[in-house]
């Protein structure tokens, strides 16, 4: 019964972070993975072929729309979305690089 009850919170969990994940754009969850592996700003910028610039304000609307509180927590957030293999398109984007 315990352990339904773990399993069911974690399910919820999963989902709201999928629909927030979902809400990003598409070049918002090409720099998610970059930023998410430790790489600079300026490294995702080049990476991408964009300004610095661009990838702080990409930065800041990712933090806004997945809710993070610190970009450790968004780090979290895109480790926990990465491991289940069954969301192809999420999980290349977040396992690829």
């Amino acid at each position: 019964m315990q352990q339904n009850l773990v399993n069911h919170r974690e399910a919820a969990e999963r989902a709201f972070l999928v629909a927030r994940y979902e809400s990003l754009t598409p070049r918002e969850r090409e720099v998610l993975p970059l930023l998410a592996s430790g790489l600079l700003n300026k490294q995702v910028a080049f990476e991408l072929g964009i300004t610095e610039w661009t990838v702080q304000l990409h930065r800041g609307h990712i933090m806004r729309k997945m809710q993070a509180d610190s970009f450790a927590g968004l780090v979290r957030m895109a480790d926990k979305l990465s491991p289940d293999r069954t969301q192809t398109s999420m999980v290349g984007e977040l396992t690829s690089t």
